[in-house]
């Protein structure tokens, strides 16, 4: 480990320490993102799954 790592690691906050404005606005962008992802994917799987009588199929007597 280099001197330079070291450094680093110093730097970082530690996961008590409180946290700036801007530290608490990305976690909540953050998470809001990945809400937003799950509905999306959650989204695309119900329609590709489509309900049981969809307009998809052809109609038989027509």
């Amino acid at each position: 480990m280099t001197d330079d790592e070291t450094r680093t690691e110093d730097t970082a906050a530690p996961k008590g320490a409180p946290k700036s404005a801007a530290e608490h606005r990305a976690e909540r962008l953050k998470a809001a993102l990945r809400d937003n992802l799950r509905r999306r994917k959650a989204q695309v799987r119900g329609r590709s799954t489509g309900p049981a009588g969809s307009d998809e199929t052809p109609d038989p007597e027509g």
